[in-house]
């Protein structure tokens, strides 16, 4: 809450709102529709969804490789989501607490452009193109890593 009202005390307004639709023009996000009929413009989209990751990433066309709240291997998505502008934060399965500080700063580092951590594949959608990768997956035992 600390952080909350600080923000608001320095002229951040927060709405709640229901999002229903991303535009995308030429490939680029171009803002969202909301439940209300509203729309605001926007060149970056955040699938910051949780339980509705999935359901939010369809908005886009893009299926994300979730199950509730987390990914096959229980390793976290934070990255792009394949349309310029979008990016995904979740599948933290529980773990959001201890992960989100590490999560949020790679998140800011794609959204930003700033510098990606030697580790920051591990966590983006496109892991699930890399045929090396899948290998690897099918011969991982169930195990419940973060």
């Amino acid at each position: 809450m600390y952080l909350l009202e600080g923000t608001r005390q320095r002229g951040v307004h927060f709405d709640t709102a229901c999002v229903t639709g991303v535009d995308v023009v030429n490939g680029r996000v171009n803002g969202v529709r909301l439940i209300s009929g509203a729309r605001i413009d926007t060149p970056i989209f955040i699938n910051a969804a949780g339980p509705f990751l999935k359901d939010v990433g369809r908005l886009l066309g893009v299926e994300l490789p979730v199950y509730y709240t987390k990914t096959r291997k229980n390793r976290p998505l934070v990255g792009p989501m394949g349309v310029d502008g979008a990016y995904v934060i979740g599948g933290l399965s529980g773990h959001g607490i201890m992960s989100a500080c590490g999560a949020g700063e790679l998140l800011a580092a794609h959204v930003t452009g700033e510098a990606l951590p030697s580790y920051a594949p591990a966590f983006a959608l496109s892991r699930y193109e890399d045929g090396e990768y899948m290998k690897q997956l099918e011969g991982w035992s169930e195990n419940g890593q973060l």
